[in-house]
């Protein structure tokens, strides 16, 4: 069987694209959490922006 290196790249890509979209639903969650409940949740934001911040911002 011969291994087809575009299957892997397209997997890659799909782990990636989760990835961002998982970082930018838990850093929005967090943040409206921070408003509506306790202002602790801005301490995860602040954290979640400056490890993943070209996950957030694609730059």
């Amino acid at each position: 069987m011969q291994h087809d290196q575009s299957e892997g790249k397209l997997v890659g890509g799909v782990v990636t694209m989760i990835n961002k979209f998982l970082v930018r639903l838990t850093a929005l969650t967090a943040l409206l959490l921070g408003f509506n409940v306790s202002a602790i949740y801005f301490l995860l934001v602040v954290l979640l922006l400056n490890t993943h911040h070209r996950d957030i911002f694609g730059w």
